[in-house]
């Protein structure tokens, strides 16, 4: 929750989101797919939209160490 909010991610990028796109070293998310909902298909993973949607986001350092 704490990332959606000030990392400024949608909700299709958080749920998206793999354990190998965080570097809690670096400070650093990569946001690569999201996750949409398609008609008669479901649950998709897809690339963002635009291409321009796939980027690495700062992690705010007040929510690095925060407990999961």
């Amino acid at each position: 929750m704490l990332l959606g909010t000030f990392a400024s991610l949608r909700w299709g990028e958080l749920a998206g989101l793999q354990r190998r796109d965080g570097d809690l070293d670096a400070g650093a998310i990569r946001v690569e797919r999201q996750l949409i909902q398609i008609t008669g298909k479901g649950l998709v993973f897809t690339d963002p939209q635009p291409e321009a949607g796939k980027r690495t986001v700062v992690i705010p350092g007040l929510i690095i160490d925060e407990p999961i």
